[in-house]
């Protein structure tokens, strides 16, 4: 089954590679931060670029920026990000085994196999978890940060001042990849607060409260001197807190504003995880939870708790104009991953001379669980997977429009402006020029863009503007530029609308 699921995960991948234009959108600002670019400029200088992001999401993509094409530096980007989501989850898995015998742990690995399939046949159909497992976007490294700061307070000795401390780190290095993160600084020190640790006697019983005390002071300090280092690097604390609280605060909502507009999100937010919750809620039959000490100790009840407390700011993010199903990605993560943290452990068999904590039934209810979740979601994934094979199939890389794009930029450097593409300038031209969409994303939060500004972060021999004919070319007329009208087609650049600008600068 784990064959299966990653031979549907590669196709996944590829099909996100030759068809979504947004993968290569989402590493401009990896390309301007390899550049020497400006990520936060004063207001009317330097380019334009996803701003209302924290810089660690454009750090995490780095690597990207190594290619000599576009299209490797989106497949890199989108090794990536899934290394980011499933490489915190093996380890989330991995870390539940404890210390085991041989035979153990041969039973286990074929469980935690087990459940990683069920993982990616559940993202293979989920909105949430497809759009962040199979492209590139600041979600994918923060959801791996979020669940990194869990995991290290579910190992041995969680409260040790060492695991608080790397709890802290991960959390907030989270929070400085993406802002919908601020969930943790909640949700790990009141599971810290309420959890009962195995030991704790009845004359302790303050303690759990003095550890989530703890962790919010290792969380201060680390915070402090994390956001020194990142104020050095990136810009002053006043430039950082403009681009990326102001600015977001600043977009309007969707769907009407208001009651409305978070009614109509919440629900969004229901269809759109109601799988992960779904299969969160099937692993509580074989998972035990029968007393209230029981369940406070349960590792997975921070998942899930964290999933919860991530629904506000999720919910909130999905209904600011320019916000997508990707919102939910968090909260899917979370709930998924504790599903499987809680269906690992009466899954796992035990040696034959061992003593099993997990009784038959439990792990006998396990097992059927985890074969009717995984036949649910299989067969969806292979309807999924058939268009994306045809559609794989039918598309070489030659011929894709950032690789024609690319060629196009090489033999017509500084000429060409491609607003959604601005990372085939970085690599045909080695010139970085304003990101269409973060113009807009100005536009929004109510800023008056100066038309000399724009025109200086464009080509200086600018003759065309090149989108995609996906809808996106509507942007066109909104790019505070003089003069732009429709232009004949290309037949060296198929597959785009073309706008001529007046001549000059």
């Amino acid at each position: 089954m784990l064959g299966l699921a990653v031979l549907l995960s590669v196709l996944a991948a590829f099909d996100s590679l030759v068809h979504w234009d947004h993968n290569l959108l989402r590493l401009d600002r990896s390309f301007a931060l390899a550049g020497g670019q400006d990520l936060y400029p004063e207001p009317g200088t330097g380019i334009a670029v996803f701003s209302i992001y924290p810089p660690l999401s454009a750090v995490a993509y780095l690597p990207a920026t190594w290619a000599s094409s576009p299209t490797a530096a989106i497949a890199i980007g989108l090794g990536l990000s899934f290394a980011f989501v499933i490489g915190p989850l093996v380890g989330l898995l991995l870390a539940a085994a404890g210390p085991e015998t041989t035979s153990q742990r041969r039973s286990s690995l074929r469980i935690e196999g087990l459940l990683l399939a069920l993982f990616l046949l559940v993202a293979l159909t989920s909105r949430p978890l497809s759009y962040l497992t199979f492209s590139i976007h600041a979600d994918a490294p923060a959801v791996g940060l979020s669940l990194l700061a869990c995991l290290a307070l579910l190992g041995p000795r969680p409260t040790s001042a060492k695991r608080l401390a790397i709890s802290a780190l991960f959390a907030v290095l989270a929070l400085w990849t993406k802002q919908v993160t601020v969930f943790l600084f909640a949700a790990l020190p009141l599971w810290l607060a309420l959890s009962e640790q195995p030991g704790t006697s009845a004359t302790r019983r303050l303690r759990p409260r003095a550890e989530a005390w703890r962790w919010l002071g290792w969380a201060a300090a680390i915070g402090i001197a994390v956001s020194v280092v990142i104020c050095l690097g990136f810009g002053s604390p006043a430039i950082l807190f403009e681009h990326l609280v102001i600015l977001p605060s600043r977009h309007p909502w969707q769907f009407g504003g208001g009651v409305r507009a978070l009614l109509f999100g919440s629900l969004l937010g229901a269809a759109a995880l109601a799988a992960p919750f779904a299969i969160a809620a099937a692993s509580l039959l074989p998972s035990g939870l029968q007393s209230r000490r029981g369940a406070t100790r349960s590792p997975w009840l921070l998942l899930w708790l964290a999933a919860m407390l991530s629904l506000p700011t999720a919910v909130l993010t999905r209904i600011k104009d320019g916000g997508d199903v990707n919102a939910f990605a968090m909260t899917a993560y979370l709930a998924v991953a504790g599903a499987l943290l809680a269906l690992r452990a009466p899954l796992v068999s035990q040696s034959p001379n061992a003593t099993s904590n997990t009784p038959w039934p439990r792990r006998r209810t396990a097992r059927m669980v985890a074969r009717v979740v995984l036949v649910a979601t299989a067969a969806p994934a292979l309807l999924v997977a058939a268009p994306r094979l045809q559609a794989v199939r039918d598309r070489a890389i030659a011929d894709l429009p950032w690789e024609v794009a690319f060629r196009n930029a090489k033999k017509h450097p500084g000429e060409l402006y491609l607003p959604r593409m601005t990372a085939v300038s970085a690599l045909a031209e080695g010139a970085y020029y304003h990101t269409g969409p973060a113009l807009l994303d100005l536009e929004r939060a109510g800023l008056e863009l100066d038309p000399e500004w724009v025109r200086a972060g464009l080509p200086k021999l600018l003759r065309r503007i090149a989108y995609l004919e996906n809808g996106y070319q509507q942007q066109a007329a909104r790019l505070s530029l003089p003069g732009v009208r429709p232009a004949p087609a290309d037949p060296e650049l198929p597959g785009f609308a073309l706008f001529a600008v007046e001549s000059g600068r």
